[in-house]
């Protein structure tokens, strides 16, 4: 453990790290919270934040010397806006069947999901929708909801716009995406309010009759025209008929 930290100051990161691995194996946390560094920064290992992130995680959840200031780590590590997160605290298990690592060939795009690149998340996030929801295959919705809200939350206006559609009618029926209509107001005033045409047109008409699918919503005709015309500008029909049915 002591020359783990010998050879990382002399600038041998490569074998302070297998040091740090052998001591980590047998419970050494000195050894993991300086694992965690050199995952961290890429140092005598590939860079690598979701193992940066295990590391972290193991010493959050016990009483050690290093819980704070692990916890602290877990917290950049989740923002994604930062550039420097993963978007999650929680670690997962990459494959939850078989089918992305040898149907779809997904290994690289799942490690770059896990280690901050949004728009492998994204991609990720859209084929598991796309799995659900027009396939119908059994498999990692939990996944799905946590990369949209993600991202969503960091004003992605596509995952806007698929949180909108899945709480609206429980689309891919996850049991984490229930209908919610508060939700999908929630979203979709995001999504319509950063371009979606699609949700744009769609809240109209809520916005003009003041309830959404039963929820009530606060009447803005101006917000409402304002959108179509966004919309039809755009080539969106549904928003013309709209606009033409209004006499505008």
């Amino acid at each position: 453990m002591i020359q783990g930290y010998k050879l990382c100051t002399s600038g041998n990161y490569t074998d302070g790290a297998k040091y740090f691995k052998k001591a980590a194996a047998l419970g050494d946390l000195e050894a993991v919270y300086g694992l965690a560094f050199l995952y961290y920064e890429g140092k005598g290992v590939e860079k690598d934040l979701a193992e940066a992130t295990r590391c972290f995680e193991t010493l959050a959840n016990q009483e050690c010397d290093f819980r704070e200031v692990s916890q602290l780590r877990l917290t950049k590590l989740a923002n994604i806006s930062s550039g420097e997160g993963i978007g999650i605290v929680e670690t997962m298990e990459v494959f939850n069947t078989d089918y992305f690592a040898k149907q779809r060939n997904y290994p690289r795009l799942w490690k770059r999901a896990l280690n901050g690149d949004w728009r492998a998340q994204k991609c990720i996030a859209d084929t598991i929708y796309s799995d659900l929801y027009f396939r119908h295959l059994d498999t990692d919705g939990e996944t799905m909801m946590r990369y949209y809200l993600n991202l969503a939350e960091h004003d992605n206006v596509g995952a806007q716009e698929s949180l909108f559609f899945i709480y609206r009618r429980d689309q891919v029926g996850v049991g984490l995406g229930k209908k919610n209509l508060s939700e999908a107001i929630k979203w979709g005033m995001k999504a319509a309010q950063n371009g979606c045409v699609h949700v744009q047109a769609l809240l109209a008409n809520a916005l003009l009759d003041a309830h959404f699918e039963g929820e009530p919503v606060e009447q803005d005709r101006e917000k409402a025209i304002l959108w179509l015309k966004n919309a039809a500008k755009k080539g969106y029909k549904k928003a013309m008929n709209k606009l033409a049915e209004l006499g505008l």
